[in-house]
């Protein structure tokens, strides 16, 4: 996991090959409910873009979101 902020956007980078798309996709309609999200595919990374409603939680939300993507795979059966 990347991840940066900018302007108020943070930006997490997921490698394809650890991060199921479905997964990801399931956690981003989650997270989504509450913040603006968007994910793009570049290589063989998930670019996803998180904008959270302060600065404060721009501080924690790419490891927020990264954990909870990984307590998905966890629990989810393959």
């Amino acid at each position: 996991m990347n991840a940066s902020e900018k302007g108020g956007k943070v930006t997490v980078k997921l490698r394809k090959e650890l991060y199921p798309e479905r997964i990801v996709d399931a956690a981003l309609k989650e997270v989504g409910k509450n913040i603006e999200v968007r994910k793009e595919e570049k290589g063989k990374y998930f670019k996803i873009t998180l904008k959270p409603r302060s600065k404060k939680e721009a501080e924690n939300i790419a490891f927020e979101f990264s954990n909870y993507v990984l307590s998905l795979i966890k629990r989810t059966p393959f």
